[in-house]
Order: C-alpha cells, then structure tokens, then sequence
C-alpha cells in the first residue's frame, strides 16, 4: 500500500480534534496518553522516518516550527523538553521481524 494511501496511522491520517497547531511544513498535535500536562507532537507533512530524510529546506521550516511549537508549549507548560523518535517509522512495522 502506498504511503499515501494509508488512513491507519495517526501521522498519515491525524485525528483533527487533536491538531492545534500547522505550518506548510509540519502540523502539532496532543499527545494520545499524555506523560505530562503539554505533552505533544510534532510531525512533517512528509510521511519519513526521519526529520533528517527531509528536503534541506523542509527540514529548517520543520525544525523552526518545532522550535515554535516548543516555546509556545513552555510558556504555557514550563520547560519542555523536544525529542525525536529515532530511525523507526512508526506505521511501517514489519511486525514479523519484531523480537518479542
């Protein structure tokens, strides 16, 4: 299935009562199970693995946006702390090669 064509994946296909915040580049969304008051995501409009995999130019627009997402989030939630979710992408599991 193309990526594109994908509805299962909360990054492919955001549940809008949970957006409140988007960019060109990127969109900002509550977090499902919060850890802490605040707790958010931050993701691009392009399905990667990684933020690093994006365009030069897409990748500052996101990583400026993420910047502002995390600053508006401090003021309102105290330090915030911004994190990356590493090389996994995170609807494409091969769940046959997960180790259990």
């Amino acid at each position: 299935m193309e990526e594109v064509d994908r509805r299962d994946c909360f990054l492919c296909a955001p549940n809008k009562a949970l957006l409140f915040d988007r960019s060109p580049y990127a969109f900002a969304m509550a977090g499902l199970g919060p850890i802490v008051s605040g707790y958010s995501i931050v993701a691009s409009h392009e399905h990667v693995d990684s933020p690093a995999r994006l365009d030069p130019m897409v990748l500052s627009a996101y990583l400026s946006y993420a910047e502002l997402v995390r600053e508006k989030l401090a003021s309102s939630y105290g330090n915030c702390l911004l994190t990356e979710h590493g090389k996994t992408p995170l609807c494409d599991v091969d769940k046959t090669k997960l180790i259990h």
